[in-house]
């Protein structure tokens, strides 16, 4: 009954269990979790400066592990914080840039699309180039015409109608 009171009472870095002076006994783990913290070279420093202690994992995950963390404790949260800052932060610009590379795709499809509307404008100031010029020709030629017209034609037109105006007024008058 004592040893059992004894085994339930102590821990697993104690001296009766675990590795101490009278072997493993089969109960918790065989090495201490901290088996002189300090006491390892290269010194491996916290943040805050002190030299931070091994500790060892008896986890199912990672049995044997060896670790170190600040005597704080805070380190690791730290650590962790700062990681998923610059995650986010990371995260955030990629956005920004994904979001400026759609603009940038936007706005080239908007500048093809007015190219294609420039090319079928000029295609079609061209063609009323073309129609204006034959029109020009056209006015060209009539207005040969009226001038190669004899002055006394011309001249005749005139006084036909000066004569049928007299005759009209005279009727009215």
């Amino acid at each position: 009954m004592a040893t059992s009171s004894l085994r339930a009472s102590g821990s697993s870095a104690s001296i009766g269990q675990g590795g101490g002076p009278r072997g493993y006994d089969g109960l918790g783990a065989p090495v201490p979790y901290r088996v002189a913290p300090l006491a390892y070279e290269p010194a491996v420093m916290c943040r805050c400066g002190f030299k931070a202690p091994r500790w060892i994992s008896w986890s199912d995950e990672n049995p044997g592990h060896r670790y170190y963390r600040c005597r704080r404790g805070k380190t690791l949260l730290l650590d962790l914080r700062d990681a998923i800052c610059r995650l986010k932060k990371e995260n955030s610009e990629l956005q920004i840039a994904l979001r400026d590379g759609l603009e940038v795709l936007q706005v080239k499809e908007m500048n093809q699309a007015l190219e294609m509307e420039i090319i079928e404008k000029t295609e079609e100031l061209k063609a009323k180039d073309r129609k204006l010029e034959e029109l020009n020709a056209n006015l060209q030629d009539m207005a040969a015409k009226l001038s190669s017209r004899s002055i006394c034609s011309s001249f005749s037109t005139v006084v036909c109608v000066f004569a049928v105006a007299l005759v009209v007024g005279m009727l009215v008058g």
